[in-house]
């Protein structure tokens, strides 16, 4: 999490802004102490399924979230099985070899 005081905030906007929009989260300062929080929309409660410690390590800066949706597993295509000794073969082949099964 970046903090920034008001003067630089306003000086450097559109730097600060695009860190919001990469899922950062910016603290504003005056005089040191924090008096605001800038973030992405929704933060950490537009997040489904997040037990309520990592909400609050989020909310303090000691934990990122990330700033994707979980995306479906992808699906596999069905494999296709050889018949026994296919790969032996093609191998022998290949290397002009005839091995003889003892």
């Amino acid at each position: 999490m970046t903090t920034v005081g008001i003067r630089a905030l306003k000086a450097h906007l559109s730097q600060h802004l695009r860190r919001v929009q990469a899922g950062e989260r910016v603290q504003v300062t005056d005089r040191g102490k924090v008096i605001a929080e800038i973030g992405p929309p929704g933060g950490v409660e537009a997040v489904p399924g997040l037990p309520e410690w990592l909400k609050e390590m989020a909310r303090k800066g000691q934990a990122t979230l990330p700033s994707r949706p979980k995306r479906t597993r992808y699906a596999f295509p069905a494999r296709r099985l050889l018949k026994s000794g296919t790969a032996r073969e093609l191998i022998d082949a290949e290397r002009h070899e005839d091995w003889q099964d003892d």
